[in-house]
């Protein structure tokens, strides 16, 4: 019921995630002793050098990424198929890269969010853990 819009942002958001899911499995992999940090939710909206540090890995991949592109596109000729191929995988490999620093971008803004106001006399809601668990999501 979202509409277009709210495909795209659905797209766009998913996207950006690839990076840090990918590195949460590895380090799940390979680690047991590493918390698992909850991403704050509906709070203040960072500044745009938070969101940028937020971002931090993805930019510098991102940056990495566009300067293979140019510098492909800048050294060949493009008379040779493979060159074309080059550039397009390495500019889908960008995507994702772009779509994290976009998203962290957004959470900066408003957007039309709603604000909540806090509730009165609210207690937060307890977290239950069992000792020695490993879970993994």
């Amino acid at each position: 019921g979202t509409g277009v819009g709210g495909s795209v942002a659905s797209a766009l958001t998913g996207l950006s995630l690839s990076y840090t899911v990918g590195l949460g499995v590895i380090k799940g992999l390979f680690t047991s002793s590493m918390p698992f940090m909850r991403t704050p939710k509906c709070e203040d909206a960072a500044s745009w050098k938070q969101a940028l540090q937020f971002a931090r890995m993805e930019t510098v991949m991102l940056v990495l990424t566009l300067g293979a592109v140019f510098g492909t596109m800048w050294s060949t000729q493009f008379d040779d198929p493979a060159d074309k191929v080059w550039v397009a995988a390495l500019s889908v490999m960008a995507i994702p890269y772009a779509a994290a620093v976009l998203v962290s971008f957004f959470s900066t803004m408003k957007l039309g969010r709603p604000v909540l106001a806090p509730t009165v006399g609210a207690a937060p809601t307890p977290i239950l853990t069992q000792p020695n668990v490993d879970v993994a999501a």
